[in-house]
């Protein structure tokens, strides 16, 4: 399917034109990760359980690996704290904060994001594949 789309859409030659967003969701407080695997052997932290500590984090790139759109970070709550938010000018730059009842997305959030920010980041090349699971 994405060999034929890419063909259709003639964008095997230009992947600044082909986009993946995905989401990835983490726990901050550490108590609440635990270790998966036989002991002695290298293993990998999962989330222990869900807590207000969880964040989830949406990023967007460009095949190319040159490209990206400012991440959109969303907390679980009704407001963002100031704490929360990185000072101007540090960190990625022009991330998109917002607050939700589970912490996870939501549609109205997803497209004020993809209307606001992904458009406005991509380039005027079109047409464009965006490639979220």
């Amino acid at each position: 399917l994405l060999k034929k789309t890419l063909h259709d859409l003639d964008l095997n030659d230009k992947p600044h034109q082909i986009w993946n967003l995905d989401e990835l969701g983490f726990c901050l407080d550490p108590s609440k990760t635990k270790v998966v695997g036989k002991k002695g052997v290298a293993s990998s932290r999962t989330i222990g359980g869900v807590g207000r500590e969880n964040t989830t984090i949406l990023m967007t790139v460009n095949a190319a690996g040159r490209g990206k759109a400012p991440p959109l970070i969303i907390f679980k709550g009704t407001h963002i704290w100031d704490e929360l938010v990185a000072p101007h000018g540090d960190g990625f730059p022009g991330p998109t904060y917002a607050a939700t009842s589970n912490e996870l997305m939501e549609s109205d959030i997803f497209l004020r994001y993809f209307e606001k920010m992904f458009l406005s980041h991509i380039g005027e090349a079109r047409p464009v594949l965006l490639i979220y699971d």
